[in-house]
Parts: C-alpha cells; structure tokens; sequence
C-alpha cells in the first residue's frame, strides 16, 4: 500500500489498521530480538506515515514462536490474530486470536460452512 492510501484507511471508522511486520518474515525462524526489531519497526513506521498508534497485530503467515505474543503485548499492542481456526470466544487469548477463513463457494455450500461456526 501507498501512504496515501493509508492515511485513507485510517480515516475510516469501519477499518482499524494493524501492524504486521517490516519484511513479512517466518517470525518462528528468528530470534527474539530480530522478532522485536521487526514488529516494532513495523510500528514506528506506521505511525510516521498515518500518525496515529497502532493497537493490534497479525502474525504474518501465521507464524509466531512461544515468545512472540509476548513480545507484541510487551511493545503496547492490545491484541494479535493467529492462523488458529475456530471462533473468537470469552476464553480467546487477546495475543492469540482465532480467525475463520471463510470459504470461496456458492451460497448453499456457505451456508453450511456458517452454519457450523453459528450452531
């Protein structure tokens, strides 16, 4: 994205902009260190193009190591969207958020996919 078009998203009251690293790595293959680099490098340069804070994250490629979510609530973050498949709930790790994928099918086959997330 361009940082105009950036700056458009953050105008928006329906899309919260949220980091998600400099270069899109395997953060699981990285230390702990070149992770913090690369997540907080990831919002410093957001907030010099948009000026405003970034609260949430997502793990790119959905990787992440038993440090990272700690490492992003360390850096101020509020919240982090895993790959983990399955609803958000009351129990939800904020750091560890599960996401559905929602399926690129005709209405029928959708509606059961939805229908079994919503019971």
């Amino acid at each position: 994205m361009t940082s105009d078009e950036l700056l458009t998203l953050t105008k928006s009251k329906q899309i919260e902009l949220g980091a998600h690293t400099v270069s899109h790595p395997m953060l699981e293959r990285l230390s702990a260190d070149q992770q913090h680099v690369e997540i907080a490098d990831s919002l410093a340069t957001l907030k010099t193009v948009t000026g405003t804070t970034v609260r949430s994250f997502a793990y790119p490629n959905g990787s992440y190591s038993a440090a990272t979510p700690g490492l992003v609530k360390a850096l101020g973050l509020s919240c982090a969207c895993a790959m983990i498949e399955g609803p958000v709930t009351g129990s939800s790790d904020p750091f560890l958020i599960p996401r559905l994928t929602a399926p690129n099918v005709g209405s029928d086959p959708f509606r059961r996919w939805l229908r079994r997330w919503l019971g």
